[in-house]
């Protein structure tokens, strides 16, 4: 019976992790550490650089937000918010949001979502019906979605969406991107940092963390092209 006991809590905590969208983890230190092991270990050129360094934390939250906003990386990220409907016609999304990926009301007949349909903005009212009794249709124009028909008051609808990545400020901040794309981050990041950087192993720190990138990217299943920075 403990036996038994132990296992669902493991299942639950392991079902809870699922549905926050985090990272194992991840903290800025970790991202920090995989930085410098990747860029400084067999180099010659004495990088004067530490944990705290400004510039390598800028480069590795401008590594995140590539990976967050990038199309291809769909599942880099995820949020919810839950919205309980009244007389408005206009909601604010969360400060964090970057894309809707589904977008739902809870079904009050059964244990489970309906999905709502997505139109232009020009479009809202011409598929309203006055005699439904919960949204079908929703609109999102800048920070804001809109739900129709304006008649379905006190429904709980979800919006599933893509967030913007976490601002990594301290080391122990934990970042939102998840684990898969670590390595991704870090080498990303080492391009960001080193770019335009001079110094006699920068141009093969940098071809190093390409070559990196592009092994990753083929055992993700993605194009390497669509993960490189367009760095000039």
């Amino acid at each position: 019976m403990k036996k038994l006991i132990a296992l669902l809590v493991l299942i639950l905590a392991v079902s809870s992790w699922g549905q926050t969208g985090q990272s194992d983890t991840t903290t800025l230190e970790d991202y920090i550490a995989s930085f410098f092991s990747r860029s400084m270990s067999g180099y010659t050129t004495p990088w004067d650089l530490d944990a705290d360094s400004s510039n390598v934390r800028q480069a590795i939250n401008d590594a995140l937000l590539d990976i967050s906003t990038n199309p291809i990386l769909e599942d880099a990220t995820s949020g919810r918010d839950t919205i309980v409907t009244d007389s408005s016609r206009w909601y604010d999304l969360p400060v964090d949001y970057f894309d809707a990926t589904w977008v739902s009301f809870a079904d009050p007949t059964k244990n489970g979502e309906i999905g709502l349909e997505l139109i232009r903005k020009s479009e809202i009212g011409k598929k309203t019906n006055a005699a439904a009794l919960h949204p079908k249709f929703y609109a999102i124009d800048h920070r804001q979605i809109y739900f129709d028909p304006d008649n379905a008051a006190d429904d709980t609808v979800f919006v599933y969406y893509r967030p913007y990545s976490a601002q990594l400020d301290t080391n122990g901040a934990v970042s939102n991107v998840v684990k898969k794309y670590k390595t991704l981050v870090v080498d990303l990041a080492i391009i960001n940092f080193f770019s335009g950087r001079s110094g006699a192993d920068v141009g093969l720190i940098i071809a190093n963390a390409e070559k990196r990138i592009a092994i990753t990217a083929v055992k993700l299943g993605i194009e390497p092209k669509s993960v490189l920075p367009d760095i000039k």
